[in-house]
């Protein structure tokens, strides 16, 4: 798997190097027909292909 792979993900949807980990992440879990947990919402859906909101649960950190 690899990021420049477009059947997986949409580089151009990727706006900065921060966003590269999440993204990946996302498309890993896709692919292994899973979800992914994180704190980061600004993972941009868009950068992976066919992902939706049901893809990631964003856990809220306890107050």
């Amino acid at each position: 798997m690899s990021l420049p792979d477009e059947r997986l993900f949409r580089p151009q949807s990727i706006a900065g190097h921060r966003q590269l980990t999440g993204v990946y992440l996302l498309g890993l879990a896709r692919r292994m027909r899973g979800r992914l947990a994180t704190f980061d919402r600004t993972i941009p859906l868009a950068a992976v292909v066919g992902a939706t909101c049901n893809d990631i649960a964003v856990v809220a950190p306890d107050s």
